[in-house]
């Protein structure tokens, strides 16, 4: 039975593969559902016709079912033979053809707005999923409005004329499978269409992961190059050669942090859309964090000759907010402020308490924005062409503006922007409800350097095709045993043999990759207890990874200090 199963399935999916091998790739889905619409609707045609034809034997009516029911099964032949660019315009003009025509025959039963709104869904809806440019999109809806006009005509004039039904019965039943037919057509477009849609979110999601996940291995190894590096100037004896070092970390680290800083924007951006993001609301130090934002930045900005400065007065020194979140706010903000800023200036960052325990942020720079380009700026892929007055003259991207909308949106807080030729232009950010209302807690809370830590007797397992995880690990760790695997397969039977105290794996490796090595580990009964943590650069999963089981996730590029953070939470 099972094996009928999947005859039945790979020979239907052989039927709709029909003409895809030898097309363009980017035509082979188009291809795929026009053989769909072509088989469903042409059998679809061929009952109900026939059908109807037992009812009322009438040769305009068997002669439309015919050609109709044909010309879709001709669509899936056409497709085999290479004419694909055919099929796709032909599938929309047998559907026009079978709209005037039954529409005309069966007008008894058919009421045209039902016609319409088919025609309407099938062309659009059919052009949306068959081609790819909205020309064509616009020619459908005239088509659509031309169709109608011909109906409505021949309605006038009787050319084609409605048959008589002849008893209250045969009214009844052809009117119900008619509309039956016509709306489940309907359905199945409208179906096709969400998952294109689906589908589309899905690939978007995939590239998005794949590609943030090099990029952070790409990442990776630098950043843990610089990190190692800061330990490694503290033991040197000549002054002259740790101020040349001191300057390539100086150089390098900002670049590095900003670089991720992106990386992490986008995927915020993306998970916010989705409607996945959780907010990671935790207190921090307010100066201590703007201060690593503008050092992140300055090195851009000193290319320029530009200053940031930042002013306060009386601020509350905590705020419990997500702290992501709010650094791709101020990173974005000073990153477009430089970037569009002349040369040779200041940027300021002011901050200031707000009523409802709220924090405002506001970044000015001497550019101006005119009242056109203020319309949308905030819009996605909208850019300032040619720069501000008096700016760079650079062109961005046109996403910056659009990430912190949306992460500002997220916060539930609000932003402004105003620009006037003398003042410049300052945009205000106002988050509410984050300042921490206990102050007297002034703890040092994570402004301090990575330092090594004694795990004694402790086992600590790395599985990762990349040594730089355990390389890190070593850096930060003593008196404790490590043992690495480079696959997945060799480090779930490391586990089984050793039972480590803590496990931290990589997502994507040979044999069986981070899922298949996690999952195997929950569902082990000597392991299942072990607190496993995902290092990894596909930030992108961190909730299907948690999900899974695993404790504490951890993206590339790798910080010294958030694994410092985790060693100590899972192993003292």
């Amino acid at each position: 039975m099972k094996s009928m199963r999947i005859d039945i399935v790979t020979f239907v999916k052989s039927i709709i593969d029909i003409g895809t091998s030898r097309a363009p790739v980017e035509d082979r889905k188009a291809i795929q559902i026009i053989n769909v619409l072509g088989i469903v609707t042409g059998l679809m045609v061929y009952a109900v016709g026939f059908i109807f034809y037992s009812i009322l034997p009438n040769r305009l009516l068997l002669y439309g079912v015919l050609f109709e029911g044909s010309s879709f099964i001709a669509l899936v032949v056409l497709n085999y033979f290479g004419k694909s660019q055919i099929s796709k315009y032909a599938v929309l003009g047998i559907h026009c053809f079978g709209a005037v025509y039954f529409g005309a025959l069966l007008g008894m039963v058919l009421p045209t707005m039902l016609v319409a709104a088919f025609l309407f869904v099938f062309l659009v809806g059919g052009t949306t999923l068959i081609f790819r440019n909205s020309l064509n999109k616009w020619c459908s809806i005239g088509v659509v409005a031309i169709v109608m006009c011909i109906t409505e005509l021949n309605n006038y004039y009787d050319v084609i004329k409605p048959l008589p039904l002849g008893n209250h019965h045969n009214y009844y039943i052809f009117r119900w499978l008619s509309n039956a037919g016509i709306l489940a057509l309907m359905l199945g477009v409208i179906w096709l269409l969400a998952r294109a849609v689906e589908g589309y979110d899905k690939a978007r999601r995939k590239f998005l992961a794949d590609t943030t996940h090099e990029i952070g291995n790409a990442l990776n190894p630098i950043s843990q190059s610089i990190q190692r590096l800061e330990r490694y100037i503290k033991q040197l004896d000549s002054p002259e050669h740790m101020a040349i070092f001191e300057q390539y970390i100086k150089r390098a680290k900002p670049a590095m942090s900003y670089a991720k800083l992106m990386i992490d924007s986008v995927i915020s951006l993306a998970k916010i859309e989705n409607g996945i993001y959780e907010l990671e609301c935790k207190p921090f130090l307010v100066l201590p964090w703007v201060g690593s934002v503008i050092d992140m930045l300055s090195p851009n900005a000193e290319e320029k000759g530009q200053i940031i400065r930042l002013k306060y007065h009386d601020l509350r020194p905590i705020i419990n907010a997500d702290r992501l979140m709010l650094t791709q706010i101020l990173g974005n903000l000073i990153s477009n402020a430089s970037k569009y800023g002349a040369n040779n200036t200041a940027i300021t960052v002011t901050l200031s308490n707000i009523d409802r325990w709220g924090l405002k942020i506001a970044v000015h720079n001497l550019g101006y924005i005119p009242p056109e380009v203020r319309v949308n700026l905030f819009e996605r892929y909208v850019t300032t062409k040619g720069g501000y007055e008096r700016g760079s003259g650079t062109e961005g991207n046109g996403i910056g503006l659009d990430i912190v909308r949306t992460a500002v949106g997220r916060l539930g807080g609000k932003i402004e922007v105003a620009s006037t030729m003398e003042n410049g232009t300052t945009f205000s950010v106002q988050i509410f409800d984050v300042v921490d209302q206990r102050q007297e807690l002034l703890v040092t809370l994570d402004d301090e350097k990575p330092v090594t830590h004694s795990f004694d007797d402790k086992t600590i397992l790395i599985i990762d095709d990349n040594l730089d995880t355990y390389n890190s690990v070593r850096i930060l760790t003593r008196g404790c045993k490590l043992y690495k695997a480079i696959d997945g397969e060799a480090g779930l039977a490391k586990a089984q043999e050793l039972v480590p105290d803590l496990i931290l794996i990589d997502k994507t490796m040979e044999k069986m990759d981070g899922m298949e090595v996690l999952q195997h580990i929950k569902n082990d009964s000597k392991l299942k207890s072990i607190p496993v943590v995902v290092v990894t650069g596909s930030v992108y999963e961190k909730d299907k990874f948690l999900s899974a089981g695993c404790k504490d996730f951890l993206s590339k590029p790798l910080d010294h200090k958030q694994l410092e953070l985790i060693l100590l939470k899972n192993l003292k």
